[in-house]
């Protein structure tokens, strides 16, 4: 939640938190408020209630929609086993390969 609605400090100078929100320079505070509250409850259903009510509300008013994820696809024989290409190509895991 803190990527997609977060934003502490909406200034260039900003030193941390350069969240999704602080690169489109969407102003969020009661956003903002919201995600601190939901990262110290404690209670697992409250928590959990709160993140699908800031979902609701960051749908119908945020400035940007995440649309598109990038997949790759990896060619290999059918005698390697256990190879995971991740998420970039800088996250592939060699070391779990098998043959």
């Amino acid at each position: 939640a803190q990527t997609f609605a977060f934003n502490g400090d909406n200034s260039d100078a900003a030193t941390a938190g350069k969240t999704l929100a602080w690169r489109n320079s969407w102003e969020t505070p009661e956003f903002s408020a919201i995600v601190t509250a939901a990262v110290v409850e404690n209670d697992r259903d409250k928590r959990a209630e709160i993140y699908r009510d800031l979902q609701r509300q960051h749908q119908k008013v945020s400035p940007f929609a995440v649309m598109f994820q990038l997949i790759e696809q990896t060619g290999r024989r059918d005698n390697v086993k256990d190879f995971y290409s991740g998420a970039a190509v800088a996250k592939a895991s060699y070391w779990t390969v098998k043959k």
